[in-house]
């Protein structure tokens, strides 16, 4: 899945400024520096009840505008490069402007995994392979648009034909073509005449999707086809990009060609708002089922979940490993033996991880004597593989300091049983790869007894089970959303996926990520329209939900939480076969503190529990079925520790802390219980509805001040008149215990953040001290543990006063810091400002005395309310 991670920065107000400047400049979306943004590129947004031609004219006539696009579908807009005389003010200000976007660029992120030529087995654990076999549904009839970067249409596995009669590709066109290279300061969009992928992402996708071949067999191979290209070649530097403007002509050319279901593998920003979001949720409002991947940045924690897929009525997917893979195994040799190793590669500038001679392994130790190697490594591991196990840095820091002390290449070793394709930063030159605990445990004790020496040729194929098969992938994105909302819907088979590939890149390949997962949904969809076309979206979506299968957590015994699974895994016959209808397949308890939150009954200012009413639909016409509840609670998770700060689970891309610790039995007040409060055991007569009162009960026995966010699944047992067995539909609920709003926004103090900092992130020791001029930028650098809706910095005089907002100016709808991407955010103090929050004029301050004042709204609170922002004012400096 590609993802933009967005570095968002925003501009300030101090506590002397009224209320209403907290909302200046709503109209206009800024993205700081960091974010890469096409120059001069900008898209704007009509209301809705705005005639969008009469509107389009007044921009046209404007001087100095180039319009490249109009969007005249579901999105009403332009797409426009302005001028260096035009502000983004002007744009602003034209009557029936909603919002004015910069033209964001998003990258691909992907990730090469084990080879797997054993697709099979995974259609029998989501019930594909039993619905093939007695109802014979390939998709036929339904149509599917996939918005990605192309398709190698004459790959043999997918129809080997474009357009033409019988052909399984009757829809598509390139938005963007060859020429688009960021590496080479390329923003250059020249489409070809067709699709043809030359990056290899949409062909994977394609292929889980469509393939009809020996290797790979396709969800919904009988459903008709569109391309929608929207990304790049992969250039020199091994990325490959895209901007919202081309993504959104793909996504509205898509609704255009009238598809049934649109298939979105793209992910960025994390908020509903973000223009992808805007368009995804126009599309499943006008009937059209969008699914869209929840992102791959589980390693970081909570509130990961990317645009578009938590678009209102999107179907958020998330991903489980695959039950088994082949893949290029390790082959050790110790004292005692041959030992053949599977491994996990991760994708390098040395490429993968082959050595086809053997290579002596080293167990290196840092300058401090740690086997974790995150300090320098002062041991000669010229020419040898350097053993190193997993924890308190990241992968890349280890591999840099093996690297920098002469490894050829480097073996992490995991601390528990699973493997998983380590992310590696491409200043790392050497081929990284990862075996698990008892592997690299083995290793570590042969070298103490002598030489130890490790080969892989890349040539052969050795077939493992997948212990974690069926599990979440470590990398699969959670939920929630910043307002709570239960992301993702519910997971696919996405971990170590063999797929087609572009045959001039060989035809096959295994990847891994949320990409994989979302078209496995789609043509779980597709399935479902085939079999019973008078659903509606909404009922479809319901379906997926309940049907799917609760994943058990294997560290505490009980349900994985919804905010890391959904529903659970896709069960496709489950889906089509279901006669049950439940209004509301999830529920988002939200936080238990809040007053005036629907749903949620307060007890003084402490909300114990919250009551939804559900309707229970049965759907046979013949038969009448009889309804009881079962509640199954799910682990509760937290990325926090008791003081606040984040958890090295995070900075150590472990899985997350959960309550239970382990399957130790615990008091029954600290998890959560649902119930019936009314109507608990209804009959419901052929093809009537039934209303049951839920009543769900957070977790008082936790301490709110460790942050858990618990869920559970309300398991329904339905059994029909004349028949002897049940069956089960669960819908997930989850929620926050406690006062979501009390979470720091802005990183705990022990990180030492806020800062004013040199380029290279050095702390400014004395600022007072400290002199801005044309030569010498000072920096400010900003954690941010949660996303914010507004971040602002600003410039202040002597006298408390806002001078303007620093360059990078005013943003919202900023997502959380990553730990695996980046360290902290900055922004530069450089003696400009923006005087006015649109950010559209830059001007110099005068020579003075200034500080910065930062302020970060928290989760759920008021734009005007100042205290429900994160405030940190910095010491004085001098502008010369």
């Amino acid at each position: 899945m590609w993802v933009l991670i967005s570095a968002i920065f925003l501009a300030v107000f101090t506590a002397s400024f009224s209320s209403a400047e907290w909302t200046a400049g709503e109209k206009v979306v800024n993205y700081p520096a960091s974010v890469p943004v096409k120059r001069n590129s900008f898209i704007i947004e009509f209301h809705d009840h705005i005639d969008a031609h009469s509107n389009g004219l007044k921009v046209r006539s404007m001087p100095d505008i180039a319009v490249d696009h109009h969007y005249n579908g579901l999105f009403k807009g332009m797409a426009v490069t302005a001028g260096n005389s035009v502000k983004v003010s002007d744009l602003a200000g034209i009557d029936g402007v909603r919002k004015v976007y910069p033209n964001r660029i998003h990258k691909l992120n992907t990730r090469a995994s084990k080879r797997n030529i054993t697709s099979t087995y995974l259609h029998q654990k989501t019930g594909l392979a039993k619905i093939v076999k007695e109802l014979g549904l390939d998709g036929k009839g339904v149509k599917i648009g996939i918005v990605d970067s192309g398709v190698d249409y004459e790959h043999p596995d997918l129809g080997g034909c474009w357009k033409t009669k019988g052909c399984p590709w009757q829809y598509g066109e390139d938005f963007i073509g060859d020429k688009y290279d960021l590496a080479n300061g390329s923003t250059v969009v020249s489409p070809n005449s067709t699709p043809m992928d030359c990056d290899g992402h949409g062909t994977h996708v394609s292929g889980i999707l469509a393939a009809t071949g020996a290797q790979v067999q396709g969800v919904s191979p009988g459903a008709t086809y569109g391309m929608y290209r929207v990304l790049s070649c992969t250039d020199s530097s091994g990325e490959t990009a895209t901007e919202d403007a081309i993504i959104i002509k793909g996504m509205e050319a898509a609704y255009r060609d009238g598809h049934d279901i649109v298939s979105m593998s793209i992910g960025g920003g994390g908020w509903a708002e973000d223009p992808t979001s805007v368009v995804a949720s126009k599309m499943v409002a006008n009937g059209v089922i969008v699914v869209a991947a929840a992102g791959n940045y589980g390693n970081d924690g909570l509130f990961t979940a990317q645009s578009p897929s938590i678009g209102n009525g999107v179907i958020s997917v998330g991903s489980v490993d695959n039950w088994n893979y082949t893949g290029t195994p390790l082959i050790v040799h110790t004292n005692t033996g041959l030992h053949t190793i599977r491994k996990a590669e991760a994708t390098t500038q040395a490429g993968m991880f082959i050595f086809k001679k053997p290579v002596s392994i080293a167990a290196p130790r840092d300058i401090t004597g740690n086997i974790n190697c995150c300090s320098p490594i002062e041991m000669d591991l010229k020419g040898k593989l350097a053993l190193i196990p997993r924890g308190n840095c990241t992968f890349s820091e280890k591999a840099i300091a093996a690297q920098n002390a002469g490894a050829a290449g480097v073996i992490l070793y995991n601390e528990k049983a699973g493997i998983r394709t380590p992310l590696i930063e491409r200043r790392v030159s050497i081929p990284v790869t990862m075996i698990n605990v008892k592997d690299g445990e083995l290793i570590a004790m042969a070298i103490s007894a002598g030489p130890v020496t490790a080969m892989a040729s890349g040539e052969e194929y050795k077939t493992f089970d997948n212990p974690n098969g069926g599990k979440m992938s470590d990398f699969s994105s959670y939920g929630p959303t910043p307002e709570l909302g239960l992301v993702p819907l519910l997971s696919a088979p996405g971990g170590d996926i063999w797929s087609t590939y572009p045959r001039k890149k060989g035809s096959y390949l295994s990847l891994s990520g949320t990409s994989m997962s979302t078209p496995y949904v789609a043509g779980a969809v597709a399935l479902i329209k085939q079999a019973r076309p008078e659903l509606s979206v909404d009922q479809i979506r319901a379906l997926l939900v309940t049907s799917s299968s609760s994943i058990t957590d294997s560290k505490t015994g009980m349900q994985t939480n919804p905010y890391r699974s959904g529903a659970g895994l896709v069960n496709i016959y489950n889906a089509v076969q279901s006669r049950f209808h439940i209004d509301r397949p999830i529920l988002s308890i939200n936080d238990t503190k809040r007053e005036g939150v629907y749903g949620v009954i307060s007890n003084g200012a402490d909300a114990k529990s919250a009551f939804r009413t559900l309707t229970i639909s049965n759907m046979d016409t013949q038969k009448g079925m009889r309804i009881a509840l079962e509640h199954l609670p799910a682990a509760a998770i937290t990325m926090y520790n008791p003081n606040h700060t984040l958890s090295n689970a995070v900075y150590n891309q472990l899985a997350l802390p959960t309550w239970p610790k382990g399957r130790e039995k615990v008091p029954a007040n600290t998890i959560p219980q649902g119930s019936c409060s009314s109507n608990c055991h209804p009959y419901i007569a052929p093809g009537e509805s039934a209303v049951m009162k839920i009543r769900i009960d957070r977790p008082v026995g936790l301490k709110e001040s460790e942050r858990w966010f618990y869920g559970g699944f309300l398991s329904f047992k339905a059994e029909w008149d004349d028949e002897g067995t049940q069956s089960t539909f669960t819908v997930p609920y989850a929620g926050y215990n406690g006062d979501l709003n009390k979470i720091n926004a802005l990183s705990h103090k022990s990180e030492g953040l806020p800062a004013l900092v040199y380029e290279n992130g050095k702390p400014i020791d004395v600022p007072s001290l400290f002199k801005v001029n044309s030569r010498n930028a000072a920096f400010v650098a900003y954690k941010l543990d949660t996303p914010s809706r507004v971040v602002s910095i600003s410039l202040v005089d002597l006298e408390g006063k806002r001078v303007g907002y620093l360059p990078g100016g005013y943003y919202t709808n900023s997502i959380r810091t990553l730990p695996s991407v980046r360290g902290f955010f900055m922004a530069a103090v450089n003696g400009s400002v923006y005087p006015s929050a649109d950010a559209s004029e830059l001007a110099n301050v005068p020579a003075g005395n200034y500080s910065i004042h930062l302020a970060v709204l928290r989760l759920l609170g008021n734009l005007e309310r100042e205290s429900d922002y994160d405030i940190w004012d910095s010491d004085m400096f001098t502008i010369e």
